[in-house]
């Protein structure tokens, strides 16, 4: 009798985390899809040359990236051939702030030319931090 509540209070616990895991992967999928928007944007803005939206969408990139690398690096434990992945992942995404804060600080600073590259250049990493996701998974 005692093992077979121990084996259902196992199952049970089990199932609760491949549930839990499976609701982090949608949400962490959503946030990078988002921030990836607001890239676009940035990108968009900056194109007809205003540096001041830049700054806007690039300090906007930063604030929902910064928890976002957080959920990421505490997301599920991968497996050993995961781990290589994983990392590239959160290379691309610490890439693309810095990359972002640079457009930013170029922005304020009214080099619209130098801002632009900037942003393009965060552009560019968080859409292959997107395909390092797609990758894990």
């Amino acid at each position: 009798m005692i093992r077979l509540v121990s084996i259902i209070i196992v199952g049970l616990f089990l199932w609760m985390e491949i549930v839990a895991a499976g609701q982090v992967d949608p949400t962490i999928r959503q946030r990078l899809e988002q921030v990836h928007r607001v890239a676009q944007q940035m990108v968009e803005h900056g194109r007809h040359g205003h540096p001041a939206e830049i700054v806007k969408y690039a300090n906007e990139m930063i604030r929902q990236m910064a928890p976002l690398l957080v959920v990421v690096g505490e997301a599920h434990k991968p497996a050993v051939g995961l781990r290589k992945q994983r990392a590239m992942l959160q290379t691309a995404m610490k890439s693309a702030m810095e990359h972002a804060a640079a457009a930013a600080r170029l922005g304020e600073a009214r080099n619209s030319r130098e801002a632009m590259a900037a942003a393009r250049r965060a552009a560019f990493q968080i859409k292959h931090a997107r395909a390092q996701w797609e990758a894990t998974q």
